[in-house]
Parts: C-alpha cells; structure tokens; sequence
C-alpha cells in the first residue's frame, strides 16, 4: 500500500507546465500545458511540436513549471 502512495505523491509534483521557445519574431517562451502522457517523458531541451497561431510549430522546451502566469483555460496543450 505504501508504494501507491508514494506514486500518487509523486504524480502531484510532477509540473504540468511547459515554457517553450519557438522561432518567431516575438520575444519570449510561450506556456504550454504538458499532457499527462508526456509528464514522465518531457525534459528541458526536448523538441515538441505546438500550435502557434493556426499554424503547428516545433520549439523547445526550455523550462517545466507547476506554474504559469496565464490562466490554464487559455493555455494550449503540447
């Protein structure tokens, strides 16, 4: 039973936000919410593909966040 809670715990750190850069002319990283797929798997320096606009970009992922300065029902999932 331990070991459930520790996954349950562990699950609860795990950031759900991702800033990422991508090449526009605009300064900045743009937050992105981490599906809970790829939580286990995204770290700093990984490529990923993002909607920009109305168009799918590849950016990286600069930092990983519990946090974000928008609201999480305006940010875009990866």
């Amino acid at each position: 039973m331990m070991h459930g809670t520790n996954s349950s715990k562990a699950s609860e750190i795990i950031p759900c936000i991702a800033r990422v850069a991508v090449q526009v002319p605009l300064y900045g990283l743009f937050d992105y919410i981490i599906p809970s797929s790829f939580k286990v798997r995204l770290l700093e320096g990984c490529r990923v593909r993002v909607a920009f606009g109305r168009k799918p970009l590849v950016g990286m992922v600069m930092s990983v966040s519990d946090q974000s300065s928008f609201p999480a029902n305006k940010l875009k999932p990866l």
